[in-house]
């Protein structure tokens, strides 16, 4: 008897031995983790990620290592405590103008240890204009428009930077990073380069175009996107008149009237290229009727005879460049020849 209560308190005692050395471990281990957290094991985030003016923003914090539920955390904006409590995690605040800058300061304190990290964060407001100017676009002399891209156009993107203070020298010092289409542009991204060209992939009808500027220190990024859209060439047809020239002022889009004289047709392909409408890469097909008529050493003139007869005759152009097969436009009109 005694033996078998001997063997059942050394038992116990081993068992007593074993859990209190695996507390004392896992107390230690714990401990030492604790004490091992540092600031880089929170982080501190905002979105968006590059605010404009006044526009409102949310701060937060996040960690795989602490849990910031069981954490008293304390928000200030410039130095001014704006909120704090248990497991605040987030803030929402407001940028001011452009240029102003916003330090937000968040101070985590563990519940249990005591332990304090403080992870900042500046806001500086900022944004970037995207301009986009189509290169090779014919437009006559009278259009004082933007010239619309067309499919396979070639187009300049250009980025302006909104900054206080700003200059044209100070815009062109930031380093630049283009997207198209997502996939980045490496040979167009760098320091200084605000502008990059491409021609429009004939098989997209948009091109998405983003960029990021930043300033050698960090300290300033601004980005913005744009969705780019590709139209078709159009032609508008006019009248050129003996001693006054061509009226850029009316397009014949209604369909005109002639008499006897003779009836001056010009065609204007707006919007194609390359720029000289009478490049030899475009085609002018002009139909009477529906007949194929020759094109006229002017590619873009006909005459229209009055012979003295009557009726209804329809003219119909068709533009196109021989080497971009997405670049084409039709156009009709109706011609009432009046005769006596």
């Amino acid at each position: 008897m005694r033996d078998k209560i001997n063997v059942m308190y050394k038992r116990n005692l081993i068992i007593f031995f074993a859990l209190f050395s695996f507390f004392v471990f896992y107390g230690n281990a714990t401990a030492q983790n604790i004490a091992a957290i540092d600031d880089n094991d929170i982080s501190i985030s905002m979105n968006p990620e590059v605010p404009e003016e006044n526009q409102e923003v949310k701060i937060s914090l996040s960690s795989f290592l602490v849990n910031l539920d069981n954490t008293q955390i304390e928000w200030r904006i410039d130095g001014k405590i704006e909120r704090s409590g248990t497991g605040l995690k987030e803030l929402l605040t407001t940028t001011g103008p452009l240029g102003k800058k916003t330090t937000v300061t968040a101070k985590i304190v563990d519940i249990s240890t005591g332990i304090q990290i403080e992870k900042t964060v500046t806001i500086e407001p900022s944004s970037i204009d995207i301009l986009w100017e189509t290169v090779d676009g014919y437009t006559n002399s009278l259009y004082k428009g933007k010239i619309l891209p067309t499919r396979e156009s070639l187009l300049e993107i250009t980025a302006i930077p909104n900054r206080k203070n700003q200059t044209t020298t100070s815009q062109k010092n930031l380093t630049f990073s283009w997207k198209r289409n997502f996939d980045n542009v490496p040979n167009s991204s760098g320091f200084s380069k605000q502008s990059f060209s491409f021609r429009n992939d004939p098989l997209k009808q948009v091109e998405k175009i983003e960029v990021r500027a930043t300033d050698s220190t960090g300290a300033y990024v601004s980005s913005a996107k744009t969705d780019l859209l590709f139209y078709n060439p159009i032609i508008l047809f006019y009248q050129k008149k003996d001693g006054l020239g061509i009226d850029l002022w009316n397009a014949l889009n209604d369909g005109v009237s002639v008499g006897q004289n003779d009836f001056n047709l010009i065609a204007e392909p707006f919007f194609i290229t390359p720029k000289n409408k009478n490049d030899p890469t475009l085609k002018y097909t002009w139909k009477v009727n529906g007949t194929t008529i020759e094109t006229p050493p002017y590619k873009s003139f006909i005459i229209v005879r009055g012979d003295g007869g009557s009726g209804l005759s329809n003219i119909q152009l068709e533009v196109s460049n021989l080497g971009k097969i997405f670049q084409k436009a039709t156009r009709s009109l109706n011609i009432s020849v009046l005769g006596n």
